[in-house]
């Protein structure tokens, strides 16, 4: 998998970014979920960054990975994971897709039986997916929805799941402000600088947000994205606010 994406780091930093999703997949999922849904959950978030990680760097097999990621095939796999399989697809992106057929399928055998759950799936990944590849020409469905999803892999407990609309939020802007200087030298979408415009222009809002003092205004939104974060979980059940608490502690240390 490192290799397929390099730009990830290596084997360590793509363990985490994998532990990270069971994480926020286990922050509210249900007291008997089997374990196993927090594997398909961190399989999902690794997927997620691994086909952004190729679409950002302009890799010539990104089209290939998009026509096989195209919502239709993912939507197949959640009806039929054992059926369904992909078109050829270059092999440097196969480990990419294989994590999207491992995660999917896990999601599947917990939820297949739940239409409404099923649903909302399929309109996650469709949403998610046209963003990504600028469908929607709006990045933000893309940095937002992953969340949404890792929440619906663990429950279907609706207040739980919309609390990870506003915990995407948060965790967009601060993976973004993380990756402001790489996103600005990629030419990459940033909550903070706004869509690539053109190389000079999209540079030049960069400059310009860190000579205006682009740490305060920075500052400004994670707090206020962090603070409804808060209010939302303070009103979810014990068990979720808990873990939602301490995985916002131990984030922030």
């Amino acid at each position: 998998m490192a290799e397929a994406v390099p730009e990830r780091g290596g084997a360590e930093r793509l363990e985490k970014i994998g532990w990270w999703g069971g994480a926020v997949c286990w922050m509210t999922a249900d007291s008997e979920v089997d374990e196993t849904i927090f594997q398909a959950a961190a399989a999902f978030n690794l997927a997620v960054a691994a086909f952004d990680s190729v679409l950002d760097r302009g890799r010539e097999s990104s089209a290939d990975l998009v026509d096989a990621l195209a919502p239709h095939h993912l939507h197949r796999v959640l009806v039929d994971p054992v059926g369904e399989s992909f078109e050829s697809v270059p092999a440097e992106v196969e480990p990419v897709i294989g994590l999207f057929h491992v995660s999917l399928a896990g999601f599947a055998e917990v939820w297949g039986d739940n239409g409404e759950q099923m649903s909302l799936a399929l309109d996650l990944l469709t949403e998610m997916y046209r963003s990504e590849v600028g469908e929607l020409h709006d990045p933000l469905p893309a940095k937002i929805l992953p969340s949404v999803f890792l929440g619906l892999f663990g429950t279907c407990d609706r207040a739980r799941i919309d609390m990870h609309r506003d915990l995407g939020r948060f965790l967009g802007s601060w993976d973004d402000w993380m990756d402001l200087d790489e996103d600005l030298l990629a030419g990459s979408p940033n909550v903070f600088l706004g869509v690539p415009g053109g190389g000079a222009s999209y540079v030049g809002r960069g400059l310009r947000f860190v000579v205006s003092g682009g740490d305060g205004m920075a500052a400004q939104r994670l707090g206020d994205d962090l603070a409804r974060v808060i209010e939302v979980v303070m009103q979810l059940d014990p068990l979720a606010r808990s873990r939602t608490l301490g995985f916002i502690d131990a984030l922030l240390r």
